[in-house]
């Protein structure tokens, strides 16, 4: 019985149907409810029973039995049972049922659904052994009895309602038949019932229950699970779950399967059935796989299935929903062709699709459930699937979709049969609304990007299995191409373009699902490091390490302080990093990693000057280390860096700047061998890759010794190889997480992509169609990108570029602009992906600014098509080349090192084709400069590597021959150039100077005046505006200025030398910091400048300045560094610096300009004279070597040609000029320089073998100069150099021609003796003795020879006269003569030989015989006597004779006294050498002879003043060493000697001369010949010298030799000559009156 609250509405129910139910024919249903009323007032009436009685329950978990009277059909069985309380209720509603009067059942029907939604109805029906059992089945079937087809909607309506809450209802619980009553009626009703809201209603309801009842089952298993947790073993008891934790922690060198794969669920299919359907997969024998899965459904209906409805492990709501289950199933294969059968089996598959897209996970993990109704399902799917009805396949599609999407572990070997029978099978059919059908059912199944990879493993990567991605993606790819089977009549346009779109959505959606899945497993590791490391790391050093917080000047100062306490001097350079890197932490931010290895590069180099070029390669090398040590000691990095790899990222430009291999090998050894490490160094391997990012940021990207194709080729060989070893467990469904299998996907799906997007976009405009394939060219870059798949991404980025038609506009379509607006997307949105395809993205949108700007190229846009399309185009076109154009370079900011590279070298080759054109654009260099400064952040080494790049392009650019755009190209180098000149450049770096390098380039190169007066503008500018920042960039200031200085227009020179002299006068420091040398070379080329003189002088006056600063010490510390002369020489680093200044003005000192000349000539050795102390000896070598010397070179190497001409006469003062100051330098830092005597006189006697008589004359003027003013300082060492070089010098220019038979024809002979008559352009100064005491009768002697040898050749001796001289070339020679000999005595001037000088073979000696000449005499034109080489050789040598019998004489008058021993006798072999050569050619025999040979006026050639030159200094010498009174007691014995050799020479010179002139004396006595009178004469004034010197003869000397004179003596008393016997009475009144008593 039921109270309370229920007892109310059961009362009025029952009183409404007493009122229905009037007459007799109701008497038992009227006796039934009036029992159950009077019950209740007895109930009233005893209050101790008036408790609600309810239906208890009593269910019990017993097996129902199942039968089933036919296909389709369910009858339900039960057996009778419950208390007498319940039958009160429940009685009267039976009768009412029974009455089949509808307003009775009705009011029953509406009474009882009350009770179970009210839970006043308690028990299991269906359930054997429950409790109310037979009492609820009995009320249960009465209520599906109520209706049938006849029944009114409002019955039927109220029967549903009442099933539906009776299956709901959690105290009244259907099981077994009933419940299958209650689904069959529902059924019933869906199928047979007239009235639309019938049937919608129960299939609705029917959803619902079937949802209900699967719910249930799904909690039951949950929570039998969670109290009694058990493990899934497969049949041969291993475990079918492999946890992946274990899985992944296994460590070992080989790859396992857990490694790769993991288990998600092994089979309990029977072997027959699974390999049944496994050799039926290929889905081409439907007949034999109906077989297959028919005797499975039989296995399973039998109960022989391990774990099927008989099981005693079953639950009773997992075995209630098996048996729907299986009803449904059934009711889906039911045989017939009539509607009913047709309807029935569409509305199971219905019902199925709708039952297993609406459980929950866990039914789909419930696999002993599934692999009860695996067989059932299959065969359901596989009829449905071979239907001719279209809503049948559709729905059995939509069920195998689902069974994919869920159940694909649980199913494997069926979805292996079942795949190709709904895709392959329909796809290549020829039925339209299948292939649709297929076609949307792939569409969504592909937005899973876990089953495309489980799809992948499971079948395409098990070798037995079939490729069913592979398939599935060729399927597609024929349908959106086209080239599938198709039905022609029955197919139409619209149609054939759903199934193309269809497809290609699919394919579409299969590439995107692949960027999904590793997208989220990239994040999902990332995810997973970063909670680790964020457990291990605190959170404070967590926030330190990511700051991206800006230095401030302060922090920035704080650091170089901190680096600058750091001493790294003799450190290397791996050590001192070590040093250096233990005192911190490195950040992990590019900008400060840079900021702190400049410093470190920079203190570096300070501490260790010479160890590298620059800083640069420092930088570099430093952050090579950096790099070298993560990669080398990170377990993650594979392949490590090669050695070879390390070298060559050290490599630079310039070969002299790299550091050497030995260094880098060595250093590489020790960091690989030892880590360097830091303070706090991060051991989370998440914060060293971002380290290595960071530091790969300025490093070239290195090739990976390793394939990432082969390498994911590999894996998926691993895979199968896996997979087909496991045995029996080979029906296990495996999943992965492993990136590497998505390659292989992608490129299976991504060369199909590409055939379709070719036939797409061949097509006419299909904006469906077209999107689809813009949206896969975005998601394959994207894909291909990630996983390095380069191929197929350049294939994609090509086929983009391709498709935009930029190159032929004429064709351009609507489609071709959304090509290029998508690629211009994916510079915004894959900028990293786009790498080595810029070249053509550039040129797409240089062509894309072309076609816009250039009204030529907008009148070809879509050529011939109508003006609406057009303007759509262009107005496209004009959108797209606005900001999405300007975005592209805006976003270059974002690229890697790398990328940027390639995208500043692709605009650069852009740019350079936009030059090429006609007219040239400069759309891309304005480009180029914009992301310049864009970039300009980055770090030194990448911005260094982008600058090579854009520094060739100016370079190129700024050389076009339109000058609008070289002045561009010009322009743009300026503002990039003042941009980075805004940040301070740190010492020893050269970053600044390679900035302005295209300046220098293109100012050494142009040709046009505007150019190179904008480039000296330019850097004007630039020097005014940032002259505090600039350090290494003067280097390339200076060097422009040179060049300046050498053009040709005095603007631009005057110009360049303002700002020169402004910028060292007013920025002294800064100029010479680190480009003194330039700076000095920038002055010597303004002072070589031959536009105007005035800038010369001031040039020289700023090198002046500059060298005093140098030598006052006052360039800044530091700043200089050593200079690299040349090797082996070590010089102070002033030494070093001074010395090309010194040279500079040694080249201006032959400068054609006097005033520029003399001014540098006067520097030069002011600077030597006031800084020469502090010279050190190799120094003063080196200058004398280098500077001093080569000022002589032109007169030093003189040949043949006289080089002084008309013209070079400023060459000859010069030459004068600077020998006296080399001299007297010489003699100023004599004691320094002594050791360069002997190349100094090398110098000067060189010059004297010249035969330029000029050469000769200034030469050994500037010896006597040396010689006078400073031998008071020479050493015997000295002496004896000197004396050695005189004798050298002597002995090579005695003139041998003369006693050789030199073939002198009478021709020269006439110009000889007129040169000899002709005044010399240069005097010759005249050897003055100790003989002109003697007074006037000497100088008469001298005058008469010199009338005598420069006689035209009068008759007779006594009537001749000599030519006059040219007053003024007399005068500017005696000029001369004085600035040479400085303080001779003397001041006369000799007559030399005077025509162009030739050159002289090297000198032989020859045999000292007479030479004989030819009879006749030849009149000869001028012009051929001057042209005679060997007479100018011989008057060469003559000179040079009579001037180092001058430089003799010159020593034995001053220095007589210091010279030793041997020094005196060289002398006399010296002076004896001369006189000797000299008398042997004009002996009497050989004068007598040559007289003959000429005509009787003229007089023959001879040597007679070198021998009376020569005899009056070695007579000098003799009188002066048998005077001398020996002094000093040590040197007697030598002097005795001495005077011995002196003795000896004297009286045989003297014995020989008189008994020469004595034996021709005699001959003249024996013939009248005039020829004999005219040789003594010719002789007399040496036979006089020889008298007078005999007249000072030492008196003992004389006596003791008179024996031996005597003879002679008398002889010539008879002598003719006045002067002979004037001489003769002198000796004897002097000699003789001492010896008379």
């Amino acid at each position: 019985m039921v109270g309370g609250a229920a007892g109310g509405f059961v009362v009025r129910a029952f009183e409404s149907m007493l009122k229905e139910c009037g007459n007799r024919k109701y008497s038992a249903l009227q006796s039934a409810i009036q029992t159950y009323l009077d019950s209740g007032k007895d109930t009233n009436q005893q209050p101790k029973t008036g408790e609600t009685t309810q239906v208890l329950s009593a269910a019990s978990n017993q097996s129902s039995s199942e039968s089933e009277s036919g296909p389709g059909k369910v009858e339900i069985q039960s057996d009778p049972s419950g208390g007498a309380e319940g039958e009160l209720v429940l009685n009267p509603l039976r009768l009412a049922f029974e009455t089949k009067n509808i307003k009775v059942v009705e009011l029953a029907l509406d009474c009882l659904h009350k009770l179970i939604e009210y839970n006043h109805l308690e028990g299991d029906p269906g359930l054997e052994g429950g409790k109310n059992s037979k009492l609820l089945t009995d009320i249960l079937n009465m209520v599906c009895s109520c209706v049938d087809n006849s029944s009114p909607d409002s019955t039927t309506l109220q029967v549903l309602k009442v099933l539906l809450t009776s299956i709901a209802s959690t105290k009244l619980r259907v099981h077994g038949e009933p419940l299958l009553g209650v689904i069959r009626v529902c059924c019933n009703i869906s199928l047979n019932s007239k009235s639309p809201i019938s049937q919608a209603t129960s299939k609705a309801m029917l959803t619902q229950m079937l949802s209900i009842i699967f719910r249930q089952m799904e909690t039951d298993v949950v929570s039998s699970n969670s109290v009694e947790p058990k493990e899934a073993h497969s049949e041969d008891g291993s475990n079918s779950v492999i946890e992946e934790a274990s899985s992944r922690d296994r460590n070992g060198p080989r790859i396992t399967l857990e490694d790769v794969l993991y288990v998600k669920q092994i089979h309990n299919t029977s072997l027959v059935s699974l390999q049944g359907i496994q050799n039926l997969v290929v889905g081409s024998d439907i007949k034999g796989l109906e077989a297959v899965l028919q005797k499975a459904v039989d296995l399973e209906d039998s109960g022989k299935v391990g774990s099927g409805i008989g099981s005693e492990g079953i639950s009773v709501e997992q075995r209630d929903a098996l048996l729907l289950f299986h009803t449904l199933c059934k009711m889906g294969v039911k045989d017939g062709k009539d509607e009913l059968t047709n309807k029935t089996r569409i509305l199971s598959l219905e019902l199925l699709h709708g039952l297993l897209e609406d459980v929950g996970d866990s039914f789909t993990k419930n696999f002993q459930f599934i692999d009860s109704i695996r067989a059932h399902l299959s065969y359901a799917l596989l009829r449905g699937s071979v239907s001719q009805s279209h809503i049948l396949f559709q729905y059995a599609t939509g069920i195998f979709s689902v069974l994919l999407l869920r159940f694909r572990e649980s199913l494997k070997a069926e979805m292996g049969a079942l795949f190709p029978v709904f895709v392959q099978r329909s796809l290549d059919g020829t039925d339209l609304n299948q292939k649709l059908s297929v076609l949307r059912m792939l569409e969504k199944a592909s937005k899973d990007p876990q089953m495309l990879v489980d799809l992948y493993v499971n079948y395409d990567c098990d070798l037995d299995a079939p490729n069913l991605f592979e398939r599935m993606v060729s399927t597609l790819s024929k349908v959106a191409q086209g080239t599938e089977n198709m039905d022609t009549k029955s197919s139409n346009v619209s149609q054939t373009g759903s199934l193309k779109t269809s497809s290609l959505q699919g394919l579409v959606n299969v590439l995107k699902s692949l960027v999904t899945w590793e997208k989220s497993h990239r994040e999902s590791e990332k995810q997973n490091k970063e909670n680790v490391s964020s457990e291990e790391v605190p959170p404070r050093e967590l926030d330190e390490s990511k700051s991206t917080e800006e230095d401030s000047p302060s922090n920035l100062a704080v650091m170089h302080a901190y680096v600058e306490s750091m001493n790294f001097c003799g450190m290397k350079f791996d050590i001192a990093i070590r040093e250096f890197l233990k005192g911190f932490r490195l950040p992990r931010e590019a900008q400060k990693i840079d900021r702190i290895m400049e410093k470190f590069a920079e203190r570096y180099c300070t501490d260790n000057p010479g160890l590298f070029k620059n800083a640069d390669t420092a930088y570099v090398l430093a952050y090579a280390i950096l790099t070298l040590n993560y990669d080398a000691h990170n377990p993650k990095v594979s392949p490590k860096l090669s050695k070879s790899e390390f070298i060559n990222m050290n490599v630079r430009n310039n070969a002299e700047e790299s550091a050497s291999q030995d260094l880098l090998e060595e250093i590489y050894d020790s960091v690989v061998k030892e880590e360097i490490k830091m303070k706090n160094d991060p051991t989370e391997v998440e914060e060293r890759d971002d380290i290595i990012n960071v530091l790969n940021l300025g490093l070239p990207r290195r090739s990976s010794s390793t394939d990432s194709n082969s390498e994911d080729k590999a894996i998926i060989k691993h895979i199968q190889s896996l997979i087909n070893s496991q045995g029996e467990k080979k029906g296990a469904f495996y999943t992965s997480d492993r990136i590497e299998l998505v390659c292989p996907m992608v490129e299976a799906v991504g060369w199909p992509l590409l055939a379709i997007f070719a036939v797409t976009m061949g097509d006419v405009d299909n904006q469906a169609r077209i999107s689809l394939c813009m949206e896969g060219f975005k998601e394959g870059i994207h894909i291909t990108h990630v996983l390095g798949l380069d191929t197929i991404r350049y294939a994609f980025l090509t086929s983009l570029v391709r498709y935009n038609y930029l190159h032929a506009p004429k064709d351009m379509r609507g489609k071709n602009v959304e090509a290029l607006r998508t690629l211009l997307d994916l510079c915004d949105t894959e900028i990293y992906a786009l790498r080595d395809s810029w070249v053509a993205i550039l040129e797409c949108i240089s062509r894309l600014e072309y076609t816009v700007s250039w009204p030529a190229m907008t009148a070809t846009v879509m050529q011939g098509s109508n003006q609406i399309s057009r303007d759509a185009i262009l107005q496209s076109l004009r959108e797209l080349s606005g900001k999405p154009t300007e975005q592209v370079f805006v976003n270059s900011v974002k690229l890697p090192s790398e990328s940027v590279l390639e995208f500043f070298t692709a605009l650069c080759n852009v740019s350079a084709e936009e030059l090429k054109q006609t007219p040239p654009r400069t759309f891309s260099l304005q480009k180029v400069v914009e992301i310049s400064y864009y970039n300009m952040a980055r770090i030194h080494l990448v911005w260094a590597r982008i600058w090579s790049v854009l520094a060739n392009h100016f370079i190129v650019a700024g050389s076009h021959a339109d000058e609008k755009v070289a002045m561009c190209a010009i322009d743009s180098v300026r503002q990039l150039g003042m941009k980075y000149l805004e940040h301070a450049e740190l010492t020893n770096f050269t970053f600044q100077n390679e900035i302005l390098r295209p300046f220098v380039i293109l100012m050494q190169s142009s040709t046009s005046e505007s150019i190179r007066r904008l480039i000296l503008d330019s850097t004007v500018q630039m020097i005014k505006s940032k002259v505090g920042n600039i350090k290494s960039g003067w280097r390339s200031i200076f060097m422009i200025f040179s060049m300046a200085a050498d053009d040709d227009l005095e603007r631009i020179v005057e110009s360049a030398f303002e700002n020169v002299e402004q910028a060292i006068l007013e920025h002294f420091n800064q100029v010479v910091g680190d480009c003194f040398m330039d700076c000095v070379n920038c002055l010597i080329g303004f002072a070589n400048n031959k536009s105007s003189h005035s800038i010369s002088l001031k040039a020289i006056v700023l090198i002046r300045i500059c060298a005093d600063r140098l030598a006052e010490g006052l360039v800044p510390d530091g700043s200089l560094k050593p200079l690299d002369i040349k090797a082996g020489e070590t010089f102070h680093l002033t030494e070093q610096y001074l010395f090309p200044m010194l040279a500079g003005l040694s080249e201006l000192t032959s400068d054609q300009r006097s005033e520029v000349r003399n001014c540098a000539l006067e520097v030069l050795f002011d600077l030597l004279n006031e800084r020469g102390r502090k010279f050190s000896s190799s120094f003063w070598e080196y200058i004398f070597q280098r500077t001093l010397f080569p000022i002589f070179d032109q007169v030093r190497h003189a040949g043949k040609d006289s080089f002084i001409s008309s013209g070079d006469e400023w060459l000859r003062e010069s030459s004068v000029h600077a020998l006296q100051l080399l001299c007297n330098l010489f003699n100023t830092f004599y004691k320094d320089v002594c050791f360069m005597l002997s190349p100094l006189l090398s110098l000067l006697l060189d010059c004297a073998k010249k035969t330029d008589q000029s050469v000769v004359s200034i030469s050994l003027g500037a010896l006597v100069h040396l010689i006078e003013v400073g031998g008071h300082q020479f050493s015997d060492h000295d002496w004896d150099t000197l004396l050695q070089s005189i004798r050298d010098a002597s002995y090579t220019t005695q003139p041998f021609e003369l006693l050789n038979d030199l073939g002198l024809e009478n021709r020269n002979h006439r110009a000889f003796s007129r040169d000899l008559d002709s005044p010399s352009p240069l005097g010759i100064p005249s050897v003055k003795t100790s003989a002109d005491a003697n007074g006037p009768d000497h100088s008469r002697e001298t005058a008469r020879l010199a009338d005598t040898e420069g006689s035209e050749g009068t008759p007779s001796p006594s009537n001749r006269t000599t030519k006059p001289n040219d007053g003024g070339g007399l005068q500017r020679s005696q000029t001369l003569g004085q600035k040479i000999m400085g303080n001779m005595k003397d001041n006369l001037f000799v007559r030399t030989f005077t025509s162009k000088n030739k050159s002289l073979p090297s000198d032989v000696l020859m045999s000292f015989s007479p030479s004989k000449f030819p009879d006749a005499i030849p009149e000869a034109d001028a012009r051929d006597e001057v042209d005679s080489p060997a007479l100018g050789s011989i008057r060469s040598k003559c000179i040079t004779q009579l001037l180092l019998i001058g430089a003799i004489d010159g020593i034995q008058k001053k220095y007589w006294d210091k010279l030793n021993t041997q020094q005196k006798i060289t002398m006399m072999e010296i002076s004896f050498s001369v006189l000797e050569f000299a008398s042997s050619y004009n002996s009497y025999s050989n004068l007598r002879l040559r007289m003959h040979q000429i005509p009787a006026e003229r007089l023959p050639l001879n040597l007679l003043r070198q021998e009376l030159s020569g005899t009056c200094v070695y007579l000098d010498i003799l009188h002066k060493t048998t005077a001398e009174v020996n002094i000093h007691k040590e040197e007697a014995v030598k002097e005795d000697k001495l005077e011995r050799v002196a003795e000896e020479k004297l009286v045989s010179f003297c014995e020989r001369v008189l008994r020469e002139a004595s034996e021709f004396q005699s001959n003249m006595e024996e013939t009248t010949s005039m020829d004999i009178h005219r040789v003594l004469e010719l002789r007399s004034p040496i036979i006089v010298k020889v008298l007078r010197g005999m007249c000072k003869m030492n008196s003992q000397i004389f006596k003791n030799r008179l024996r031996d004179l005597y003879p002679s003596i008398t002889k010539l008393v008879c002598c003719d000559q006045i002067e002979i016997r004037g001489a003769l009475a002198d000796l004897l009144t002097m000699q003789l009156s001492a010896l008379l008593p």
